[in-house]
């Protein structure tokens, strides 16, 4: 039994030598299966293509399943407690002292650019699209103005189907966009964020991100409380124009007492071809209005328009020989979220472009990012909508017979365009 046993073992111990030898010189098996690697996400790659005239630069970014945005967000800062900081600069020759105070201090690309407590007077160059173009819905709401009195004549009726059924769409949209951008610009909590993803990621970076990734600035820290601002100036913006056509609309009956307003109307042809002509003719911006948005009144028109539950910005403004007077009212503390709002499914779009444009203003270079600025200001959705508002008018213009129910048209028209507003949240 002994020497069974151990040639049993001698013979076992042949064969797993022998194996072990066979293991080590024979060459590796190409058809064996590798290791499992490990794990990774799921991957999407976008590819970014930039032309500059001849060279043509092209960036491929990996981004995860999760629909990782092309400028992910920031890495939470150290933790490091900063006392609150007075920044005093002189500027020479002069005396005159500017100082910005922070609660903490905020990282920035730009050593000479100071933490933004809010949107910054005398900052806009005349030359600056986000001006020129809200310079051009401040000129159509200063007509809102002007043409909501009593019309008391037939010429009086057709000049004010001219001057609010005249814009161009696209201008006009732009330009409440311009206009709503600016003012989610005077958020400091959605600047701060801004310049910390600036900080973070460097220019080049965040320049690809505002023209490839517009939601991301939307969804970005503190982009809610921006748009909050956009959201509360459309709101009232909106009830504005409800307020004005319905008071216009009320003239298509009173007017009916008058003999001159029974009489058939002529020329049906012409008003129409004067209303197509102007939409699609471009509008110069209007000076007045561009020194409102590039002058030291700025910073407080701004706000003002942004406060939830305010009046619209354009009642009581006034404006006469190139100078504006804003209304009198008391300016509060300044609260950027005094409440939040929610953004529509039709408004998302929209909502994406102002918080991209306002991301551009806070950091400076939506003066010099012009070509970039512009495409962001051309936004579908809008000036589809402002561009159906004008259709409707033409049409109901064209089946007017008396000269009492142009009022009507006038009247339905700011209504439509009310809602082209209101689409962005509430």
């Amino acid at each position: 039994m002994g020497r069974r046993r151990q040639a049993l073992a001698t013979g076992l111990a042949a064969i797993w030598m022998t194996g072990y030898s066979v293991a080590q010189d024979t060459p590796a098996d190409t058809d064996a299966v590798p290791p499992p690697a490990a794990e990774t996400p799921d991957t999407d790659s976008r590819t970014y293509t930039v032309t500059t005239g001849t060279e043509t630069t092209t960036t491929t970014r990996t981004l995860t399943a999760s629909d990782t945005p092309l400028l992910p967000a920031p890495a939470p800062a150290p933790t490091e407690t900063t006392a609150p900081a007075t920044t005093t600069t002189t500027l020479a020759p002069t005396t005159t002292t500017t100082t910005v105070t922070a609660a903490a201090a905020a990282p920035s690309s730009d050593s000479t650019t100071a933490p933004l407590s809010g949107f910054t007077d005398s900052s806009i160059s005349p030359d600056d699209p986000l001006a020129r173009s809200a310079a051009i819905y401040g000129a159509f709401q200063s007509d809102v103005t002007t043409y909501r009195s009593r019309m008391a004549s037939a010429a009086e009726l057709e000049e004010t189907i001219a001057a609010l059924g005249g814009q161009n769409p696209d201008q006009l949209a732009a330009g409440w966009l311009a206009y709503s951008a600016l003012i989610a610009s005077t958020s400091p909590e959605f600047a701060a964020s801004v310049r910390e993803v600036d900080a973070n990621y460097g220019r080049e970076m965040t320049l690809k991100g505002l023209r490839y990734d517009r939601e991301y600035w939307r969804t970005v820290k503190n982009g809610s409380r921006a748009i909050n601002l956009a959201v509360a100036a459309a709101d009232a913006d909106a009830r504005r124009l409800r307020s004005v056509g319905s008071q216009i609309k009320d003239q298509a009956y009173s007017l009916q007492a008058m003999g001159w307003a029974k009489r058939k109307v002529g020329g049906a042809d012409a008003v129409l071809g004067g209303l197509e002509l102007a939409r699609t003719s471009q509008k110069p911006h209007s000076q007045t209005y561009l020194n409102l948005f590039t002058g030291p009144q700025a910073g407080q028109a701004l706000r003002m328009a942004g406060r939830s539950g305010a009046p619209s910005l354009w009642d009581g403004l006034q404006a006469s020989a190139g100078n504006i007077r804003l209304p009198s009212l008391s300016l509060p503390a300044f609260s950027s979220a005094p409440r939040t709002r929610r953004i529509t499914t039709e408004g998302a779009t929209t909502a994406n472009h102002i918080a991209t444009l306002a991301a551009y203003r806070v950091l400076g270079i939506s003066g010099t990012e012009t070509s970039d600025v512009q495409n962001a200001l051309a936004e579908p959705e809008i000036a589809g909508c402002v561009t159906m508002a004008q259709l409707q008018l033409q049409g109901c213009v064209a089946a007017n017979h008396f000269h009492y129910e142009r009022p009507f048209c006038t009247g339905e028209y700011l209504n439509d365009l009310s809602e082209c507003i209101d689409k962005l949240g509430y």
